[in-house]
């Protein structure tokens, strides 16, 4: 079979975006608030800079580093993968209730690999999420990122990197988000996903984490998959694919390892004065029903 040239165009389109020159096409298309500057300033987070007498930390940690995310807006989320179901749907359009179900699931495996998965978002071994994919949607990711000359080492909207030299904690991320199955005006089978994702990380000095949000970063990822199985285009382009919709943003996260395309918490990061603020509170960047501003706090 011949190659759809419309297929690859449109998956190109939808996979690099860009924003002002700055690279926008894996979800990092708003960072929101990040920084502790942003934070403190705002009135989210308190105890982050030194009191009146000198004294940076109190000697007592006031984190439990065993149940992270307890006196966080994730705290009462579920645990890692039980956090991504696949929607009851029955069958759409040309599809069965069987087939329908079956194409949930590889969405939620793709999501749980690329969000979830210590191989793939500590070790870089993202070729665990390509293998739930159309064969040929590695090759064309490659080609975009060098054509973009993007680091190779970086995250993407496919899936999340932790940043080197920075360890995650064994409690597993908190999830929180929903998946909706549809077919679209084409009559493509669709996935449109919507989540926040919370990722909790071991400081070198507990002792000196005076709240539980230092040690958390946040992504949120909203976007939509798409089944190519038309027979008039060759089976290598047959399978899942990303859709034409993708968007997001991180929060509590380090500005300096965002600019790589990688995820940390912002404990590390040294206050300074002025800077952007947040534009709304700290609930309205744990809500994945929250409306996606334009809003970069890294600036």
């Amino acid at each position: 079979m011949g190659e759809d040239p419309q297929v690859r165009a449109t998956k190109r389109r939808a996979f690099w975006r860009r924003n002002g020159g700055r690279f926008l096409g894996f979800g990092l298309v708003i960072a929101l608030g990040a920084t502790g500057v942003v934070l403190q300033r705002a009135g989210l987070l308190t105890g982050l800079t030194p009191d009146a007498s000198g004294s940076s930390a109190t000697s007592t940690p006031r984190v439990n580093l065993t149940t992270p995310f307890l006196g966080t807006e994730a705290g009462p989320w579920p645990d890692g993968a039980a956090g991504i179901t696949v929607p009851e749907t029955g069958p759409l359009g040309k599809y069965s209730a069987a087939q329908v179900k079956a194409f949930g699931e590889r969405v939620r495996q793709v999501l749980i690999t690329g969000r979830l998965d210590r191989r793939v978002i500590v070790e870089g071994q993202t070729e665990h999420v390509f293998k739930l994919l159309a064969p040929e949607a590695q090759e064309q990711y490659d080609e975009h990122r060098e054509k973009e000359k993007l680091p190779v080492d970086g995250g993407s909207y496919l899936y999340t990197r932790i940043a080197p030299g920075y360890k995650l904690l064994k409690a597993e991320p908190k999830v929180k988000g929903e998946m909706k199955l549809f077919v679209d005006g084409k009559g493509k089978l669709t996935a449109g996903t919507n989540y926040v994702f919370a990722f909790a990380f071991e400081p070198e000095q507990p002792e000196k984490i005076s709240d539980p949000h230092e040690i958390i970063a946040i992504q949120r990822r909203a976007g939509e998959w798409t089944l190519e199985d038309n027979p008039q285009i060759r089976k290598s382009q047959h399978g899942l694919w990303w859709g034409e919709k993708f968007d997001g943003y991180d929060y509590l996260m380090s500005c300096a390892e965002s600019e790589k395309e990688l995820l940390a918490p912002t404990y590390r990061e040294k206050q300074k004065p002025g800077g952007p603020t947040a534009k709304h509170d700290r609930k309205h960047y744990f809500d994945p029903n929250s409306p996606l501003d334009d809003e970069d706090g890294c600036k």
